[in-house]
Order: C-alpha cells, then structure tokens, then sequence
C-alpha cells in the first residue's frame, strides 16, 4: 500500500478499498447524479426548462432528505456550518439589496447547491464521483464531436468560429472536456493504469485549442498537476516536504530573476497564450468591479445586484457596447464575491479556499492518499479559474458544487486526522 496511513488509501466517506468497482449507492443514484452535473455544466440547453427542472426535482429531494432523516441531516449541516455561512450571509445581502427579489432568490438557489454538494459529497466516495464526472462530461464531449461530425443537431458557433458543440459557450465546452479528462486520470490512477489518462487527455486537448479556450488549454496543467502529486506519493515524506519547496522557489526564483531584467511575465504569458495584456477586457470589467467594491466595501451590494439592478445599469450598458454583449460576471469569481458580498463576505470565502487549499495540501502531505491528491488538485484548478472566469460564482454552477464538495472532504479530512492525533 503507497499510503502511509490506510483510512486515506479511499474516501473518507465509506473506507471501503478503491480497487473495486462496485457502485454502493447503486448506479441508478449516478445516473441521477450525472443528469446533474450536465445541468449545472449546461449541456442541457437544448432541452429548454430541463436544467430549472433538474434542479427544482433536486431541490425536492433535498427537502425529502430533511423529512425522511432529520436527525442524520442536522448532524451533516452542523459539521458543515462554515460552508453554509457564505449563501446564509447572501440571503441576509437581501436586506441592502438594491434588487431584492433577485438576490433572495438566487441566495436560495446558492443555500441549496450548498446542501445538495454536502450530501453529495459525503455520500459517494471520490471514485464514484470521479465515475460521475467521466460519464457526464466525457459523454458531453462525445456529443459535441459526434454533432460536429455528423450535423445532426444545428450547430452553434462563436462569431469567431470555435467549436462549441453542444454548448451555447465553448468555455462551457472546453471546461467539459478538462473535467472529464481529468475524472479519466484520476480514474486511471485509482486502477494503477495512469497511462490510460495520459493518453486520453492527449488525444482531447486538442479539442480545447479548437474551441479557442484558454481555460480549457489552462486546465489541462492540473491534469498534470495530479499525476505529479501521484508520483510524489512514492516519495518518503521528507522528499515530498522538500521537493515541491525546492520547484516553488525555484520558480520563484526565475520569475524575479525574468522581472528584475525588465520581463513582464504576465503580460509576456498572455501575449504567449494569445491574450491581449488585458484580457480580451477582463481588467477593463476588474477595474468597474473593484470601483463598485469601493464604494461598498464592508458589506457588498448584494448578490446578483449590480448585473441586474437599475442603478448600475450605465456601467452595464458600457461592459456590454465596450468589451463582451450580454455578459452577465467579472469573469473573475473574487471581484464577484468582493461586488456583492464585500469584505466580510468576500472576505471568508477566498479565506475558506485557502484554508481548505492548506487543510488538503497537508493532508496529502501526511496521508500520501490519492483522495487526497485528486481533491487538492481540483481545488487548486477551481482556485487558478476563478481568476480568470466567474463559474463557481453561479449560484447552479458545475464549479460551485466542486468547490463546496472540496471544502467540505477538506475539513473532513482534517477531522479525521486530528481524531487520530495527526
């Protein structure tokens, strides 16, 4: 076993071995969950009212939960009150809303992806989830190569022309293709045959350089990333401690070294990439994000309130004549926050991320469990997108329920191991 302490060689969920592949929770309830993901990813669209459906019949079993186990409900919430205090403290942003209605009612939907991600997280073990993350997003981009072969659905396109597929956007597209190479790797791993996942995220990424996605091509390093914290669990521990200290300031190392002789790496980075040193207008929408911040620092404006109320309608107008039409986020998930939360919202959630970042990192550091390498790796990409992009800021979003459920297997792991004496 390459795990140095076994109740980690699996999930925390169950401790039940990986080397299996029976489903305990029956492949009927990841067939429910796949369905799921597909709508919070919106492979869904063409179906019209489908995606509200999905998550109205996910809801109502969320409230079943409550009635059926009350008492096996409560002792979940409670052990998981810090995720809820960010939707909890959304729908008390309500009360200074400058559109009240809108944000009581994405602040709701926001309190119950938060509960429908605990209950999924603490109810399959990784591998189940990872079986569900390949199925959904790799069957998502089965479908969209298949329409672009065939035709058989009306194609959709970008003005420029990437490949979209089945998406109505191709970072939606893009990102569908990372995560399902990634459920595949990690899969790969967990059956001790990683060459399977280096060969499916080569023969796919293509596809997101097709589709014009810098996101997408971004994700694929975490793909990396995973298989170099598998190998790293190989290592003694002190080997594992001092190695990736060594690479960090290493890099660091460079990347004064490239400043200081009159480099601009980020902005060199984006030429390199193909970005402009704005980011296609990302830093123009930032500096009206963070303009707003200021004026509400404390508290926020409200979730969902400057993209929807009338008073900020004249910067609205500028976004979408100026940079991107009808965008409707920051394309950066902390200005997000920042916007409708303020310090003490946006505040808690960048800390949380950062605190369950450090809780996983030692984890896998202790554990060497491969668990516990998947989740750090999904929360570092969930981490780096939200730089860029604003997904897990959407209240029905795929990346919003990822990064509840890795909070919440990081404070569970934490647990573990302090009960333990670790």
């Amino acid at each position: 076993m390459v795990s140095d302490y076994p109740a980690f060689h699996s999930s925390v969920n169950d401790g039940q071995p990986t080397a299996r592949f029976a489903i305990s929770k029956s492949s009927f309830h990841i067939g429910l969950l796949v369905i799921l993901l597909l709508a919070a990813n919106g492979a869904l669209y063409r179906f019209g009212a489908a995606t509200g459906l999905i998550w109205t019949v996910a809801t109502g079993v969320c409230l079943l939960w409550f009635v059926r186990s009350p008492r096996e409900m409560s002792k979940l919430l409670a052990r998981h009150w810090a995720i809820l205090l960010l939707p909890l403290y959304a729908i008390l942003s309500t009360i200074w809303s400058g559109s009240r209605p809108d944000t009581f009612f994405d602040s709701v939907q926001m309190l119950f992806t938060a509960i429908i991600s605990l209950r999924i997280v603490n109810v399959f073990t990784t591998r189940q989830l990872m079986i569900a993350l390949m199925i959904s997003m790799g069957g998502a981009t089965l479908l969209s190569v298949a329409n672009m072969l065939t035709g058989a659905l009306q194609p959709v396109y970008e003005v420029n022309g990437a490949l979209l597929g089945i998406f109505t956007q191709k970072n939606n597209f893009a990102k569908a293709v990372f995560w399902g190479a990634f459920a595949v790797t990690a899969l790969s791993l967990m059956y001790g045959k990683p060459w399977i996942g280096i060969i499916y995220a080569a023969v796919t990424f293509p596809l997101t350089v097709q589709a014009l996605s810098k996101t997408g091509q971004l994700g694929y390093g975490f793909i990396l990333v995973l298989l170099v914290l598998a190998l790293l669990r190989r290592l003694p521990i002190g080997a594992r401690i001092m190695l990736p200290v060594i690479i960090g300031l290493t890099f660091a190392a460079l990347i004064a070294i490239y400043v200081m002789t009159g480099g601009a790496p980020i902005a060199d980075f984006l030429t390199l990439m193909g970005k402009s040193p704005t980011l296609t207008g990302r830093t123009v929408i930032w500096g009206l994000g963070l303009a707003v911040w200021s004026d509400n620092m404390l508290v926020g404006i409200g979730l969902s309130t400057f993209w929807i109320s009338p008073a900020y309608a004249d910067a609205v107008n500028f976004i979408s004549a100026n940079v991107d039409d009808g965008l409707h986020g920051f394309h950066n998930v902390y200005v997000e926050f920042l916007v409708a939360f303020g310090l003490i919202g946006g505040g808690y959630i960048i800390g949380m991320l950062a605190f369950s970042w450090a809780r996983l990192l030692r984890a896998y550091l202790m554990t060497r469990s491969l668990d516990v390498a998947i989740w750090l790796a999904i929360m570092s990409a969930l981490i780096v997108f939200g730089g860029f992009e604003d997904s897990f800021s959407k209240v029905r979003s795929g990346h919003l329920m990822l990064a509840f459920m890795a909070i919440s297997y990081a404070q569970t792991t934490s647990r573990r191991l302090r009960q333990d004496g670790l």
